[in-house]
């Protein structure tokens, strides 16, 4: 008669129903065999036999998986010994499922039931396991110690690159894709992939290689727009010497660093991603064929004795921050402000002119320029106030008109002219310093 194995695991009631109870007392596991005899109605005899003997109740579920794995032995296999092992439910502990640390406490597991008594024939019984296994490994235990019965990492396949090929891959990707004969900055799989093969003979299919490149830290990114005119070493060499001298300058004269930019924000506003449903893209009626636009001049200054940081700002309707604009905002600070002032700011056509040099002439020694580096923006803080403004707070906003974008504007500056938190936020994600008296 044909027999079947199989693995029951139950809801335990107690941690003493069986003599092969689990560690944590959770799950019992308990292998038998079940002679399938000429008709299904044994089957469920035995069944009741065995939840008598178990002291609980077989799930539903296993029973009926029991009964279907019966009928196909007799059915298909009729006189021969069949070996069936089968996961009869879903459990609320570890399953034995092969990994290295279950291997390990399985063989552990053999090795402490042997020492307690039981013999080689009922411990593979119960592990479903040939009784040599339990031989082999009582023997290894008995000759080296526990130390034998622990895991051992394994190989597994062989990776299809060596190290130093790996690290050859790794600068690839450090470099623009057309320095190696691509025509675009832009590194795909298929490209990689090809690279690979043409390099090192080793084909790798472009899904796979998207696997292999994250499980390495890669993933796609976004360019950074960097222009070519940007000179790293003389950003490096301003903030060395110029920014100590800046400051060490304004100390002597008790006078504030004021940080200016400005920035043009158009009807059509910038847009980023919103939940909607997959097909379904959501939209946004913005005007269309028009020029209408709002410019907006702001400033961040530091008092003094550095210990606060101010803002503030103004804004033009369908018009343009020139220098005679930027003069006569400057102008205001000066009569706002009591302390001279330094003024920092980029090498812009508005930051120049006869207007400019007319009112520091007007001055009198109270309002000295500096200029930062050609094309860095990462130095002046105002620059982190256009970027919260634009991508944080008015993203997605379609104004009705110009003059509704500005009122929107106003909205958003306003708050915050005294919000020392914010102010610090913007002054930290710029490269500049943050001076140690704000740090407290």
């Amino acid at each position: 008669m044909p027999v079947v194995t199989l693995g029951i695991a139950t809801q335990a009631r107690s941690s003493n129903l069986s003599r092969w109870h689990d560690v944590n007392g959770i799950v019992v596991k308990t292998l038998f065999q079940l002679i399938v005899g000429s008709n299904l109605q044994s089957v469920s005899s035995r069944l009741g036999k065995l939840e008598g003997d178990l002291g609980h109740k077989i799930w539903p579920s296993s029973k009926n998986l029991l009964h279907r794995l019966a009928k196909r032995t007799m059915l298909s296999a009729p006189r021969k010994v069949m070996q069936i092992r089968y996961p009869l439910c879903r459990v609320s502990c570890m399953r034995t499922i092969g990994t290295p640390a279950e291997l390990e406490r399985r063989r552990r597991l053999a090795v402490q039931r042997v020492l307690e008594g039981y013999s080689s024939e009922e411990v593979a019984d119960f592990l479903g396991v040939d009784p040599s296994s339990v031989y082999r490994w009582v023997a290894t235990f008995r000759q080296h110690g526990a130390p034998s019965l622990a895991a051992r990492p394994a190989s597994g396949r062989p990776p299809k690159l060596t190290t130093t090929q790996e690290k050859i891959v790794r600068h690839w990707l450090a470099d623009n894709p057309t320095d190696h004969d691509f025509a675009t900055d832009l590194w795909t799989a298929p490209r990689l992939g090809l690279l690979i093969k043409e390099e090192f003979g080793v084909p790798f299919h472009p899904d796979y290689l998207t696997t292999w490149l994250r499980r390495r830290g890669y993933t796609p990114q976004l360019p950074r727009r960097v222009p070519r005119e940007r000179d790293d070493g003389e950003i490096a060499r301003w903030l060395a010497e110029d920014w100590p001298r800046i400051k060490r300058k304004a100390q002597r004269r008790g006078a504030g660093l004021l940080l200016l930019d400005e920035s043009g924000l158009l009807m059509a506003p910038l847009r980023r991603r919103s939940w909607a449903l997959r097909g379904h893209p959501p939209q946004i009626k913005e005007k269309a064929r028009h020029r209408e636009k709002v410019s907006v001049a702001a400033a961040i200054w530091l008092t003094p004795l550095r210990d606060r940081l101010n803002f503030a700002f103004q804004t033009l309707i369908d018009d343009y921050f020139s220098n005679a604009a930027v003069a006569e905002f400057l102008s205001g600070a000066l009569q706002w402000l009591t302390e001279p002032l330094v003024v920092i700011w980029d090498s812009g056509t508005m930051h120049k002119g006869d207007p400019i040099k007319e009112l520091i002439a007007q001055s009198k020694r109270r309002l000295a320029l500096e200029t930062l580096p050609a094309h860095a923006p990462m130095l002046n803080p105002v620059e982190q106030v256009w970027t919260w403004l634009k991508y944080d707070r008015l993203c997605n906003f379609a104004a009705q008109d110009a003059h509704d974008l500005n009122e929107a504007i106003i909205r958003e500056l306003d708050p915050i002219r005294d919000d020392q938190h914010r102010l610090r936020n913007f002054f930290h994600a710029s490269r500049l310093p943050l001076p140690r008296a704000l740090l407290s």
